[in-house]
């Protein structure tokens, strides 16, 4: 069956807080129809705090089959939640029109230029693949951040080839360039 992909990307900026916007990818495998969607939506703020939340949903034939939700609350400094563009991808690991969903997002509360931590995720038939460490910055020709390696978790230590190519993906996933 040929996969249909569509990748749609809308992105409005806010001062103190990420960009919010939704991702959305929707194509066709050997299980059906699936549709994705990501969104960072402004959590609200007050004199003393700001929030940003992340919430995202993959469908299998217009059932639900996993739910992702993420946020930054009472942040006295500036609350981030940005997802990482060229993270969100499709993934056919074993060649059998059998897709994973992958994105990465940095998440932070913070006043100045620091690392965030990055999260890094795949999807697939319902079970949820992590990887998780530090952004990479890297400004003019200055970097830091990234020094330590990033943890998966239980599943995706027991998917070797998934593991493998995540970590061959990490650093494209995890930096961040600031000019």
């Amino acid at each position: 069956m040929n996969k249909l992909i569509f990748l749609i990307s809308f992105v409005i900026s806010s001062s103190a807080h990420s960009a919010t916007g939704i991702y959305k990818s929707v194509w066709m495998d050997m299980n059906g129809k699936h549709d994705v969607t990501l969104t960072v939506m402004d959590g609200g703020f007050d004199r003393e705090s700001s929030a940003v939340i992340l919430h995202g949903e993959g469908k299998l034939n217009n059932k639900q089959e996993w739910v992702i939700n993420d946020s930054v609350k009472n942040c006295t400094e500036d609350s981030d939640i940005s997802i990482y563009p060229n993270s969100f991808e499709l993934l056919d690991l074993l060649k059998k029109d059998d897709y994973y969903i992958l994105f990465s997002y940095r998440i932070s509360c913070s006043g100045s230029i620091d690392p965030g931590i990055v999260k890094y995720f795949a999807y697939r038939n319902g079970i949820k693949y992590s990887l998780r460490g530090e952004e990479h910055i890297i400004m003019g020709s200055d970097s830091f951040g990234g020094e330590i390696s990033p943890a998966p978790d239980f599943n995706l230590k027991n998917n070797k080839p998934l593991l493998e190519y995540m970590l061959k993906k990490w650093p494209s996933v995890s930096t961040t360039r600031i000019n």
